[in-house]
């Protein structure tokens, strides 16, 4: 073939492309996973069954609604198995390997929880205690996978819950911006951190006192942002003097963990 034939039938075949649409099929990340549908109930069992020694599942989780961003999802076991819990791409979210706390990527399956203060409240509002392994994120998705692993070497049975409600902190999601800082009135005001990531702001109303508390199981910090941008560390258990011109600022420390909102719980008391 000559060199002028050569050009034409690239042309040709160019053009013959040019009419075609090509479609690229979606990568399945766990081909073979179990479908499921997530609840509304956190008493269903929507999965069960029982692991061999070092062997896993993996469920795809499916909402019924994928318009559901002021709500949370629970997935959770009721027993301490290890939970990996996957986006709708594939990629790792978070893991846990019992219920005092949840972390991003592998940080969950960590044997060494963080040490708990020893406070304990005398009035609990938010009070959600997960049954074993759990993981919470914002139900911001339609699909989900969740892998249940059994890190031992004998058999271990295990169910699965996934249902939709509401975080545990009624704050969730207007006092994550420091636009939405929640007044802090004289009094006491309770939260949770029970997402990854969390941010929860306040306002003092007055000048006071501000006693901060936790009977977290992950290490739950308070800052306070002065008129000057300075960030100051609040301490446990001690009174520190605050001004309406004040941001305080509440997070975890190490922002890849949280937990269920019984291991996530503060204090904030103005005086």
């Amino acid at each position: 073939m000559n060199r002028g034939l050569s050009a034409i039938f690239v042309v040709a075949s160019l053009i013959v492309l040019a009419g075609c649409t090509v479609s690229v099929e979606p990568v399945d990340p766990f081909p073979g996973a179990l479908e499921r549908q997530v609840s509304g109930d956190f008493e269903t069992v929507v999965a069960s069954g029982v692991l061999n020694g070092n062997s896993s599942v993996v469920y795809e989780m499916r909402l019924s609604s994928s318009n559901l961003d002021d709500q949370a999802v629970y997935f959770e076991l009721d027993t301490d198995l290890d939970l990996y819990v996957y986006n709708e791409n594939g990629s790792l979210f978070a893991t846990s390997s019992g219920p005092e706390f949840f972390g991003s990527g592998d940080v969950g399956l960590q044997s060494l929880v963080p040490s708990s203060t020893g406070f304990e409240p005398l009035a609990v509002r938010a009070s959600l205690i997960c049954r074993g392994s759990c993981v919470i994120r914002d139900a911001n998705s339609s699909l989900f996978y969740v892998r249940i692993g059994n890190p031992t070497s004998s058999q271990r049975a295990y169910s699965l819950f996934a249902y939709t409600d509401q975080y545990e902190d009624v704050g969730e999601f207007e006092n994550d911006t420091p636009s939405g800082a929640v007044t802090l009135q004289v009094g006491e005001e309770t939260g949770a951190i029970e997402s990854i990531g969390d941010v929860d702001y306040y306002s003092p109303a007055v000048t006071g006192q501000l006693r901060f508390a936790t009977s977290a199981t992950v290490n739950i910090q308070a800052v306070v942002i002065d008129s000057n941008s300075r960030r100051i560390d609040v301490p446990l258990d001690e009174p520190f003097e605050v001004f309406p011109s004040d941001l305080i600022e509440v997070t975890v420390l190490n922002d890849d963990e949280a937990a269920v909102s019984a291991n996530s719980l503060y204090f904030l008391t103005l005086e």
